[in-house]
């Protein structure tokens, strides 16, 4: 009764999906921080006006902006979903979606992949605290005290969309590669 049995149990990865969803995630900060940048825009402009209106049309202003809140959200959406599809679409092809995880090229994809993502976006942020310590802090102490706050969320975002979109290309790449190291050679 001492028989053996062996088992092939090899797990599969869907190295497609994880490239797809990395660049879902970074269009959608994308996506928030445009969103973030024009508040901010609207929030130094609405600072400004509000010494000069009386209560009822500060009241106004505040319905009518948040009306194009309302519509900058849904405009959003429209703009995320037409793109999304032609991210999943386009970044990488179907036939890597299940691959060999013991496989050497599927690790040391999933190395170089990883190692990439986290240098780019390590030096990405690093630069641009080096930007706003050194450039955005200082201007944003010269403004006036409405538009100071605001101002600084702007520099936040505009490096959130410049370090999201440089991680984004540098996915769009990877997923090229992908393709051509598990696809075209097998």
């Amino acid at each position: 009764m001492n028989e053996h049995i062996e088992v092939d149990i090899s797990i599969k990865l869907n190295i497609g999906d994880l490239i797809r969803n990395s660049a879902i995630l970074l269009f959608v900060i994308q996506i928030l921080s445009v969103i973030f940048m024009i508040g901010s825009i609207g929030a130094v402009a609405v600072g400004s006006f509000l010494p000069t209106l009386t209560f009822e049309f500060e009241i106004l202003l505040y319905l009518l902006l948040t009306a194009l809140v309302i519509m900058g959200f849904l405009l959003a959406i429209g703009v995320f979903i037409r793109i999304n599809r032609r991210i999943t679409k386009n970044i990488v092809r179907e036939q890597i979606d299940d691959l060999d995880i013991e496989s050497g090229k599927v690790k040391l994809f999933l190395y170089l992949y990883g190692i990439m993502a986290a240098f780019l976006g390590l030096t990405g942020i690093y630069g641009w605290f080096l930007v706003e310590t050194y450039y955005f802090i200082p201007w944003a102490l010269t403004l006036p005290p409405y538009a100071s706050l605001p101002f600084q969320i702007f520099g936040i975002s505009l490096g959130a969309l410049i370090i999201s979109s440089i991680l984004l290309l540098a996915i769009i790449i990877e997923g090229k590669i992908a393709d051509n190291v598990f696809v075209d050679t097998g």
